[in-house]
């Protein structure tokens, strides 16, 4: 349901799109390839010469930039999000330590990003965003997506994936989401980066050809999220021991153990009881230690992998 709502709603969009872009081009006299344009330009310079010719227009507009704000901001929830879930999941006991509360850390994540932001708004902030906007959310974005994919697919196993999603909602996901986690969605994202960089064409903004430095620049920004795949393999690496062979495959062995795979045996809990022993503890019961009156506590790291 959630796939068919996403695709509808971009079928919706697209309509909407250039169904503006060919009365813009009707207005002007010229074809729908002469108004289109990417980026910043679509929503800041098409769009509001489209709103300034529709009737009632002064609501239009106030309609349009009131949802390009939300926009915004719920893109920006799902951005501080994941990065305040990794910083405190990796540094928990120094953020407790020093922060004491999560939402300081959610206010320095906001306020580092606003003043990582400023140069957008700045006199030749639109040539900063056009240098951000395409290296970083065209490439960057392509490679880690693929990446990300293999490592959770053929990794960290896609039938082991269903199995984590049928221990937390009690419904198996349906054989199609499998066979696109194994084939279908590495093909296509490997598809789509290998077709981007064959086609990859320098940045430009309208007729303004960055130089070569500036494409350096460009590079460096896409590159500083690219190159943490290297350096975590690496890491990885390092932990195990043996040879490099045997480094190399330990470290695509995941850490955290398949509790779908494992049985459960009551009598090594001591005085622990449930009604139905056949069923493993809950997470209340393991991370309140229930019946464990001679278990370790648990770290934050083990605590967030149960």
């Amino acid at each position: 349901m959630i796939a068919c709502i996403n695709s509808a709603t971009s079928l919706l969009a697209g309509f909407a799109i250039f169904s503006v872009m060919g009365y813009m081009a009707f207005l002007q006299g010229t074809t729908v390839e002469e108004v289109a344009t990417q980026g910043p330009g679509l929503a800041f310079v098409v769009y509001p010469q489209a709103i300034a010719t529709m009737p009632v227009s002064p609501l239009w507009a106030i309609l349009f930039f009131i949802m390009l704000l939300l926009l915004g901001i719920d893109s920006q929830f799902c951005t501080v999000e994941v990065i305040v879930t990794t910083l405190y999941d990796h540094f928990h006991p120094l953020i407790r330590k020093y922060l004491k509360r999560k939402e300081v850390l959610v206010l320095l994540v906001c306020c580092v990003s606003y003043l990582l932001g400023l140069p957008n708004i700045a006199q030749g902030g639109m040539y900063f965003f056009q240098l951000i906007d395409f290296y970083a959310a065209a490439i960057s974005l392509m490679v880690i997506a693929f990446f990300e994919v293999v490592a959770i697919s053929w990794i960290y196993g896609a039938n082991r994936l269903a199995r984590n999603i049928e221990e937390m909602t009690g419904n198996k996901p349906w054989l199609y989401f499998i066979v696109c986690w194994y084939g279908l969605s590495p093909i296509l994202i490997g598809g789509i980066m290998i077709f981007g960089f064959i086609q990859y064409t320098p940045v430009r903004y309208g007729d303004y050809y960055y130089p070569g430095w500036g494409q350096a620049i460009g590079w460096v920004i896409a590159s500083l999220s690219i190159i943490c795949l290297p350096i975590g393999a690496i890491h990885a690496m390092l932990k195990e021991k043996g040879g490099f062979v045997e480094r190399f495959m330990a470290s695509l062995k995941s850490k955290i153990p398949d509790r779908g795979s494992l049985t459960f045996e009551p009598e090594q809990f001591g005085s622990y009881r449930k009604e139905n022993p056949t069923l493993p503890p809950s997470y209340n019961d393991i991370s309140g230690h229930k019946g464990f009156p001679s278990a370790p506590p648990l770290s934050p790291v083990q605590e967030s992998a149960l």
